[in-house]
């Protein structure tokens, strides 16, 4: 293989190594995963507070229950020995009949009270369900995006472990003087290499002279570009 085809090789192995550094330089997956997390915890924070507002209400409901139960027994009581056995006292009928009046006025009050709660309990059960199923998909997404950066960040690693053994296998196979030569207009330009397409170098945009064309033409080693100093090639 000839010098050029070499260079050719090893910029494109440079280009290479350029591209996974850049992977392994870019932190953005780490703002992008901080954001992620944030969100998580702040609607982890609405799903426990909703979570222990509807204990509260069902605990609520439970005790209502129980004190309507309560009053109802006392209605049912109190209506027996109204019928039963107070006979002509009037004394004593009024005070049932005011005692039953009060009790069914708190039952009511307490029955609405029920429904108000229940109402807040099915909007509050279907936010929480919400919150829970969207945590879900946040946990999901988190852990997904997570693993595919580690892989791309351990691939972009393994892949500069083989891209230095190629470029050190091909720079072994090159004359020292065309290295240091490609070296410096690297490090100067970065891209070191160009192609020659139309008389017009790729490198700087412009077109080079007869005679470079012609030196190139001949392959009589390397040769630059008459105004960037790039290294030139030619395809076959």
């Amino acid at each position: 293989m000839d010098d050029i085809k070499l260079l050719l090789f090893l910029q494109e192995k440079y280009n290479k190594v350029e591209e996974n550094n850049k992977i392994l330089k870019d932190n953005s997956y780490i703002k992008i995963l901080s954001k992620m997390k944030e969100d998580f915890n702040k609607l982890k924070k609405e799903y426990i507070n909703g979570k222990s507002e509807l204990e509260n209400i069902r605990k609520k409901y439970k005790v209502l229950n129980e004190e309507i139960e309560e009053l109802r027994k006392g209605v049912d009581e109190d209506e027996y020995i109204l019928y039963n056995k107070c006979g002509n006292d009037l004394k004593m009928i009024n005070t049932l009949q005011e005692e039953i009046e009060s009790k069914n006025k708190k039952i009511n009050e307490k029955e609405k009270e029920v429904m108000s709660m229940l109402e807040k309990e099915e909007k509050l059960s279907k936010e929480v369900s919400t919150a829970e199923n969207i945590l879900k998909k946040i946990k999901h997404e988190f852990n997904s995006y997570k693993g595919s950066v580690e892989n791309k960040l351990h691939a972009a690693k393994e892949e500069l472990k083989t891209y230095e053994k190629e470029m050190s296998s091909i720079r072994s196979k090159l004359p020292s003087d065309i290295l240091e030569d490609f070296d410096y207009i690297k490090s100067q330009k970065k891209v070191a290499v160009a192609l020659l397409q139309n008389g017009v170098c790729a490198g700087c945009k412009i077109k080079v002279s007869s005679l470079t064309i012609d030196e190139l033409n001949k392959k009589s080693g390397i040769v630059h570009c008459d105004n960037c100093g790039r290294i030139l090639w030619k395809e076959d």
